[in-house]
């Protein structure tokens, strides 16, 4: 709990610093950029790209940024690309997405246990409960109808996400520790 507690407000701290702005910025861009590609291994699964962004805001910079960059990426991504009513819970989803990554990966080595921990979290909280309600009040379907389809959906992408993540996160720290010396 204490660990916790120390990475939200060391995180907090980092969000004033001009290479903190500077990355979150570039992170969201490229979230938006990555957000319009997807792989699709299967036909009936489609896994976006724009995670990858999401989650290295908070492997780098921790849980305060990721959650301001996530956010301010989805109100974003809408004004460029509405897609039905804004909703502020889906707004809210995605910035908690930011903070979870912060909270298991910043300031932690990352290897393939942590980063499926992460995306797990995420997956489940986010994406499955989050959203699904989200989507439940939005659109007036029953969360017993989306439920099944979001968490089969989210078991079967887990592991090629968590596996992806792993492949991003070595380059990542090879060039996050170039930047920093």
């Amino acid at each position: 709990m204490n660990t916790l507690i120390r990475s939200l407000r060391d995180s907090a701290k980092e969000i004033y610093r001009p290479r903190t702005l500077t990355t979150v910025s570039l992170l969201i861009a490229l979230n938006i950029l990555l957000g319009a590609l997807t792989i699709v291994p299967i036909p009936s699964l489609k896994i976006g790209l724009g995670f990858t962004a999401t989650a290295t805001m908070g492997y780098l910079l921790g849980p305060v940024p990721a959650f301001i960059g996530a956010g301010l990426c989805d109100i974003i991504k809408y004004l460029l690309r509405p897609e039905g009513p804004y909703a502020f819970g889906l707004t809210l989803c995605s910035a908690t997405g930011g903070l979870l990554y912060g909270l298991t990966l910043y300031r932690r080595k990352p290897n393939f246990w942590r980063i499926l921990l992460a995306k797990g979290l995420v997956s489940l909280i986010v994406n499955v409960i989050g959203n699904t309600l989200c989507l439940s009040i939005l659109y007036g379907k029953s969360i017993a109808a989306l439920l099944p389809v979001r968490l089969v959906k989210n078991a079967v992408a887990l592991p090629l996400e968590a596996a992806l993540l792993t492949a991003v996160f070595f380059g990542v720290e090879r060039a996050w520790r170039r930047i920093r010396r």
